[in-house]
């Protein structure tokens, strides 16, 4: 063991992507929050390969990660560090922050935790749309508003008015749990999909027909060539390929939802915020989703945005940087 280790580190030391600690703290002003971060995001070799070692590993293809997932910087020696995967560190900071905390509370707390992320999650979506559509004429971002007898109803989470077409956005802050998926347990994979998928997608039926019949919204305009589209925004990619080509014709299909919808998407987070900085250069989001009927069977909404001329880089994910977790810190102790 000993002679592999040191055989591993002598590799890594030629690498150029290491990390000197030292020179690192000597041009920072303040280097005093450096090494307790580094502490709670490093390991070391030894302990990667006792992991590796002694856990059984589920998949040989995700063995690899376990060890790195909530510490992606690996230490060398006192001085240096590496990180073999860098985008683990935005996981580690993110979702893997995320997880951390949800194991550190009872059920009650965890409960509260989830609701506390869904509605941040929720409002964030609005106001990364709200954002890309500011200065777009004659589109706007609504949702989640109350509406009919008594504002017994509320509003899809997000609405966006676009011209003369209108897109109706469900947001889920539900997981795919991953160790449900490694060990094929259906159950549990199909729990994570009726409250992810078939809960949203009878939220935007009622919803739609409740505009289409006046009660949501009675005071936008409804010309008679006005499309109506759907989607599901999550907080992480959800198997979209199945999800879009299978499972959601399935549902609607069998319970007669959202048949006067021009198509039905899933989309994530992270492509969200490609869209925030691409309206000023031209994109439409009705237009883009008219366009991925054509395809057969569709590939990840993903890949169509990011091959559209007019899609910008986007900004750093919110949701893989730490700033949800001090907003919802901050809601769990006011």
């Amino acid at each position: 063991m000993s002679v592999q280790v040191n055989k591993f580190r002598s590799y890594l030391s030629e690498l150029s992507s290491i990390i000197s600690v030292k020179h690192w703290l000597q041009h920072l002003q303040d280097p005093s929050s450096i090494q307790p971060f580094l502490r709670e995001f490093s390991t070391s070799i030894e302990d990667i390969h006792r992991d590796w070692s002694t856990t059984p590993a589920k998949s040989f293809s995700l063995a690899a990660f376990e060890p790195l997932l909530k510490r992606p910087f690996v230490r060398l020696n006192k001085d240096q560090i590496i990180a073999p995967l860098p985008s683990l560190i935005c996981n580690a900071l993110g979702e893997g922050f995320y997880h951390g905390l949800l194991d550190m509370y009872d059920k009650t707390d965890r409960d509260k935790l989830a609701r506390c992320f869904g509605v941040f999650l929720e409002e964030y979506v609005r106001r990364v749309f709200r954002s890309a559509y500011l200065n777009i004429p004659h589109c706007c971002v609504l949702g989640d508003e109350a509406y009919g007898k008594r504002n017994s109803k509320r509003a899809t989470d997000v609405v966006v008015f676009e011209g003369d077409d209108v897109i109706f956005i469900e947001v889920v802050a539900r997981r795919v749990n991953l160790g449900a998926i490694l060990d094929f347990n259906e159950s549990s994979i199909e729990e994570v999909f009726y409250n992810g998928i078939e809960r949203k997608l009878k939220q935007l039926h009622l919803n739609i027909e409740s505009y289409i019949a006046g009660e949501l919204y009675p005071k936008r305009t409804r010309p008679s060539h006005q499309r109506i589209f759907a989607m599901i925004a999550t907080s992480v990619p959800y198997p979209t390929v199945y999800a879009v080509n299978e499972y959601i014709p399935e549902i609607v299909a069998s319970n007669d939802w959202l048949h006067n919808v021009e198509s039905i998407e899933m989309i994530s987070v992270d492509d969200i915020e490609l869209l925030e900085d691409s309206m000023p250069r031209g994109f439409r989001l009705a237009d883009f989703l008219i366009s991925r009927k054509s395809e057969p069977d569709k590939r990840p909404l993903n890949n169509s945005l990011l091959a559209n001329p007019r899609i910008g880089n986007g900004r750093p994910s919110l949701l893989r940087g730490n700033a949800f977790i001090q907003k919802i810190a901050e809601e769990l102790h006011s």
